[in-house]
């Protein structure tokens, strides 16, 4: 199938007007240096000041060649229209007109990714509050902002809301997104995606980061409280109300082969 066959089910706007590009470098926050605490909150810090300080590692299997996430170099503004002209073998997200080139993420990613989808699905099927939420593992489709301009392709999107789920994937904010970081996806996963998640109503933000072993949560409803957890912690899954855990340690163990 193409992406052309699918356009009588996606859902778009009449918004004509393309959307300011912000001038500087959105990645760049102001430096800040907190203290990381295993399963603690990193409370009284705001999404600007906040940067996770990383060290990069040399090259390994664990982590996707650059250039894995590559910005387009021209300042052409596109839309859905080009987005679905794409060919099939061509994976782009589309964030504010501009399309982020994306390739096949390695085994550590894949691993991670479907542990921790296994997992809630596995709630969404047992627990009786976790029926109205359906989770969708990429590559699926969010039309975030619900306009022309922005189509994402999260590592996981939990939706609870059926309406927002379209024939081409999600048309609005998920209640909760989980993304998997990589070398290269790092600036964009941390601050440019981290922006418009919040922004557009997200109510849970969790980035995952396996080399680091690290795990940064965003609770986006309680005030923009942030939790910096390690590989060895329980992490309470807030739009459950706290009854779905993840044991990180368990996952952590899975995929520990991977490190070797």
């Amino acid at each position: 199938m193409t992406r052309t066959e699918d356009k009588d089910s996606r859902r778009v706007t009449g918004n004509e007007t393309p959307p300011k590009m912000p001038k500087g470098d959105p990645r760049k926050v102001p430096e800040a240096n907190p203290k990381e605490q295993s399963g603690g909150l990193l409370s009284g810090i705001s999404l600007s000041t906040y940067k996770y300080s990383y060290e990069e590692p040399p090259v390994s299997m664990l982590h996707e060649n650059a250039p894995y996430y590559g910005m387009q170099e021209d300042d052409t503004i596109h839309t859905l229209e080009d987005y679905y002209a794409l060919p099939d073998e061509r994976r782009v997200e589309l964030i504010d007109g501009r399309f982020f080139e994306m390739t096949a993420p390695r085994a550590i990613h894949q691993a991670v990714q479907m542990k921790l989808a296994n997992r809630f699905e596995n709630y969404r099927r047992t627990k009786k509050g976790g029926k109205d939420c359906q989770v969708f593992p990429a590559p699926f489709d969010v039309q975030l902002d619900r306009d022309q301009y922005t189509m994402l392709e999260p590592d996981i999107s939990i939706i609870c809301d059926r309406d927002k789920i379209q024939g081409f994937g999600c048309y609005g904010a998920p209640d909760m997104i989980v993304e998997i970081l990589s070398i290269s996806t790092r600036s964009k996963d941390m601050y440019t995606k981290l922006s418009k998640y919040k922004n557009a109503g997200v109510r849970e933000y969790w980035m995952v980061d396996p080399l680091k072993k690290k795990v940064i949560v965003y609770h986006f409803e309680n005030g923009d409280e942030i939790a910096l957890y390690g590989f060895d912690a329980k992490i309470p899954v807030g739009i459950s109300g706290g009854e779905l855990v993840i044991d990180f340690a368990e996952i952590y163990d899975e995929i520990r082969y991977l490190y070797d």
